[in-house]
C-alpha cells in the first residue's frame, strides 16, 4: 500500500534566512573591503616603517611606504580567510553587517581561502592600481547585473546584509576616503 505524501510533509534542507536580511548593495561590500584593507594596512605601518629605515637608511622617503603597503592586499588574503572561517566576517563586514555564507554555514578556511585569492585576483588585479581599476568595474557591473560576483559564484557563497544605518555606512565611507585621500597626498 502506498501512502501520498502532501506538500507540507516535504522537508527541504534550504538555508534559512533572518527576515531582515537583504542583498548587498555593491558599495557596501566594496567599503567593506577597503575598510579592511586601510585596518590591516595601518596595522603594518611600524614594520614598514623599521624595514624601511633598515633598507634604505635613516632617510626614509615617506611614499615608499605606499609602495611596500602594495604586497598588503595579498598579505590580507589568509588573514581574511581565517576570519571568514572562524568568525564569518572581517572588520568591515562586521561594521556594514555583511556575512558571508555557504549552504546556510559559514565557509571553511579552504573555501574561505580560495574566495580570497580569487577576489585578489578577479577583484582588485593583484593590487596593481590600473589593473585594479578595470578589475573592479568588471566586478561591479557583474554584480551589478547577476546579483553575484565571479569569485562568490565560483565558490558557491551568497553574501548576505542585514540593513545598515545610513550613519555607518557614511562614518566608514569617510575612513575610508581619508585613508586613502592620506596616501595621494604624498
Amino acid at each position: 500500500m502506498r501512502k501520498v505524501i502532501e506538500p507540507s510533509e516535504i522537508i527541504v534542507d534550504l538555508p534559512t534566512l533572518e527576515e531582515d536580511f537583504v542583498h548587498v548593495s555593491p558599495w557596501n561590500r566594496f567599503l567593506a573591503r577597503y575598510f579592511d584593507y586601510a585596518v590591516f594596512s595601518i596595522s603594518l605601518l611600524p614594520l614598514i616603517w623599521k624595514f624601511g629605515k633598515s633598507f634604505i637608511g635613516s632617510n626614509f622617503f615617506i611614499p615608499f611606504s605606499f609602495l611596500l603597503l602594495l604586497p598588503s592586499k595579498a598579505l590580507w588574503i589568509p588573514i581574511e580567510a581565517l576570519l571568514i572561517s572562524t568568525l564569518g566576517y572581517t572588520p568591515g563586514k562586521f561594521f556594514l553587517n555583511i556575512k558571508l555564507l555557504h549552504h546556510g554555514k559559514k565557509l571553511t578556511f579552504t573555501k574561505a581561502l580560495r574566495r580570497s585569492f580569487l577576489v585578489w585576483v578577479n577583484g582588485i588585479g593583484f593590487g596593481i592600481p590600473f589593473i585594479t581599476i578595470v578589475t573592479q568595474l568588471s566586478a561591479y557591473v557583474r554584480l551589478y547585473s547577476r546579483l553575484k560576483t565571479s569569485w562568490d559564484e565560483q565558490e558557491g557563497v551568497t553574501a548576505i546584509q542585514k540593513t545598515v544605518p545610513l550613519w555607518m555606512i557614511v562614518a566608514i565611507a569617510i575612513l575610508v576616503i581619508v585613508y586613502y585621500w592620506s596616501f595621494a597626498a604624498m
